[in-house]
């Protein structure tokens, strides 16, 4: 898309330009587009580049991409000699401007690296020249950044100061924006009473200020507060007003987002015809642009909009679209090389066996005709003979060296997709730094045997309590991956605020898991660990159909087993049926949930190492100091118990302390 960019740009005159834009926006254009073409002034140039990407940053951002680059690169240019302060002071505002834009449109396509290393420059350079206005406005993207990499704390930290730079200065727009954003991660902190009071802020000010971009995305937001509180004729018509403002602002990213949200409350309402239309033109637009968050965000609707419909076929087409986004193309693409390679590789062999074959017939033709000087011509044969024997001995080992270069390289590239397959694993994942923020402290062992792991864990906090869950996904490596990622994606879906039965919570995660992937049997279909805590009680809602779940207490451990749960170091299958167990808890307990990797693994002794050792191990962790590394102690444990036998099976252990 970008080199596509850089064609329009040098085959096309920017006046041309100008398809999506207002006839106001295409005089700017117009006139923009001169001063580009025409100037001999570098600064005026820059400034005049990151115009036009802030003029199709909304409705073309490919193409203000485009534009953006060329700005930072007449920047770049420019200060690469001596300038005047006033001079480099106006190359360093554009490049810091024009930094900062391009890292909104990288965020929205999910290259958070490259947003984060634009926000960061364009703080430093802030922050250099000392302008507070500036300053304030890097801190709020820098926040949009923090928020990208769910660090909803530096989010909100980066959000304070920068409404105390806006609040110096009496700067209404910025401070506006700041509002809006912090009642944004409020919300999705279930905070709503104060999210409430930060968008009636927000639109207080954008009201005065006619800023209709910030009112539109300001509506849009109250329209889905009041949908989760149940109020649906209001959040109706504010979602409706914010897509009028929309569409005459022609911003398709604020397009997509009311009508995804007008689809959200006509599903609501059990209008399913009218979600349906609006959600099918928010997806268009998103697949327009390309952003990946409003395709994924805007599939899942679809999918639940059809199934709601009964068209089932059309519900699992978009559930895979929203699914694919999650997964990588490499470990397909590396698949289809090694095939290729393979078969170029068997054509060059049989061309070597062609062309010894053909030089053996024609040594043949010759002895025939030798026929009357035997002696010297059966020397000769025997020469040449030979001779293509070492000839087809030393092709052969250049062809065996060959194809185990061959072999090698593929296997470095499965390897490497198998990691960076990985890695997007390990993102679905909470981590233990988001864990800790909600307990005293964690302990966390995610080990796979094949680098990507068929056991997961899934966590996702609420107002009044919070949801854990523990699942073996029976296989590991790429299978097993896969079927781990199905399970995480599927929980997403089947969690809301107001599902607060573990039993159900499995029942419908092996029910939708069965409808994906093919089973055979009950054995096929995962293992889960379902928690539900509240933490101002200090109670546990468990159910599982797994090794149940440990409590260490005071000296104490007490194990209370699943349906089909753990007894005497093996499993025992009494049924599916999923029964649930109130555990009440005191302040420094801890409580484990698990997969069957760790006690199924046989150590030195040959013996698996079952429960009792298990949970001994455990304690004797638990019991360290505060200052260990609790996780890593039982990564010790495992590979001491382990020794040189094999690795048989994932490991999954997850401990909180309340």
């Amino acid at each position: 898309m970008r080199l596509l960019g850089l064609l329009l740009f040098l085959l096309v005159p920017l006046e041309g330009l100008t398809i999506q834009l207002s006839a106001v926006d295409k005089k700017v254009n117009d006139s923009l587009s001169s001063i580009v073409r025409y100037t001999k002034n570098d600064t005026l140039k820059a400034h005049a580049f990151l115009g036009l990407g802030r003029l199709h940053h909304g409705a073309m951002p490919d193409r203000a991409m485009y534009f953006y680059d060329r700005a930072i690169a007449a920047c770049h240019q420019g200060l690469a000699f001596p300038l005047p302060k006033d001079k480099q002071t106006s190359f360093l505002n554009c490049l810091s401007g024009s930094m900062n834009n391009l890292s909104t449109i990288y965020r929205a396509k999910g290259d958070v690296k490259m947003e984060l290393e634009l926000s960061l420059g364009a703080l430093q350079i802030k922050q250099y020249l000392g302008d507070v206005l500036l300053i304030g406005r890097s801190l709020y993207n820098l926040s949009e950044t923090f928020l990208t990499l769910h660090d909803t704390v530096r989010s909100l930290d980066c959000l304070k100061r920068s409404i105390y730079f806006f609040t110096k200065i009496d700067h209404q727009k910025g401070l506006a924006y700041s509002y809006y954003k912090v009642g944004r991660i409020l919300m999705s902190q279930r905070d709503t009473g104060n999210a409430l009071h930060y968008y009636n802020l927000a639109l207080e000010i954008e009201t005065k200020q006619n800023d209709d971009y910030g009112k539109a995305s300001t509506l849009n937001s109250l329209g889905q507060y009041y949908l989760e509180t149940g109020k649906l004729e209001l959040a109706f018509k504010l979602s409706r007003e914010a897509l009028r403002i929309n569409q005459e602002l022609k911003d398709q990213r604020g397009l997509l987002n009311s009508l995804y949200n007008m689809a959200h409350i006509e599903v609501k309402r059990n209008n399913l015809t009218a979600a349906r239309r609006y959600g099918r033109r928010g997806y268009e637009i998103a697949e327009e642009i390309q952003y990946l968050s409003d395709i994924q965000t805007g599939a899942l609707l679809l999918s639940e909009i059809y199934e709601k419909q009964g068209d089932y076929e059309a519900a699992y087409y978009f559930f895979g679209q929203y699914a694919a986004i999650h997964d990588s193309l490499l470990i397909n693409k590396t698949k289809k090389n090694v095939v290729k390679n393979g078969i170029q590789e068997e054509y060059r062999q049989q061309r070597i066996n062609d062309q010894f074959e053909n030089q053996k017939n024609l040594d043949l033709s010759q002895q025939k005709i030798d026929d009357q000087k035997f002696f010297t011509g059966f020397v000769a044969f025997l020469l040449i003979a030979l001779a293509m024997l070492s000839l087809w001995a030393w092709s052969r080992f250049r062809l065996y060296r060959k194809q185990n270069a061959v072999i090698d390289a593929q296997n470095a590239k499965i390897r490497g997709s198998l990691t960076y397959a990985g890695e997007m694993q390990k993102s679905l994942l909470p981590g233990a730094t988001f864990l800790s923020q909600y307990f005293e402290e964690v302990i966390l062992v995610h080990s796979p045997v094949e680098i990507v792991s068929g056991d997961f864990y899934w966590f996702r906090p609420f107002e009044t309590y919070s949801v854990l869950v523990c699942a073996d996904c029976k296989g590991y490596g790429v299978d097993g991956g896969f079927k781990s990622t199905i399970g995480s994606l599927l929980l997403d879906r089947i969690v809301r605020h107001d599902f607060k039965n573990p039993k159900s919570i499995i029942d419908e995660l092996r029910r939708d898991y069965q409808a994906i992937i093919p089973v055979t049997g009950e054995k096929e279909l995962p293992d889960v660990s379902v928690c539900i805590f509240n933490p101002s009680e200090r109670v546990i809602d468990y159910a599982g159909l797994s090794g149940g779940i440990t409590v260490i207490s005071g000296k104490d451990a007490f194990h209370y087993p699943s349906i089909r749960g753990i007894e005497d170091g093996r499993y025992a299958v009494s049924g599916t049926d999923v029964g649930i167990k109130r555990i009440e808890l005191s302040e420094g307990d801890w409580f484990f949930i698990y997969s069957d990797g760790l006690i199924n693994q046989r150590g030195r002794n040959k013996q698996p190492m079952g429960y009792p050792v298990f949970e001994a191990m455990l304690k004797t962790v638990v019991f360290q100091k505060n200052g260990n590394d609790k996780s890593a102690l039982v990564t010790d444990e495992m590979t001491k118990w382990c020794g040189s036998q094999a690795w048989t099976d994932d490991v999954l252990i997850v401990g909180c302390k309340i």
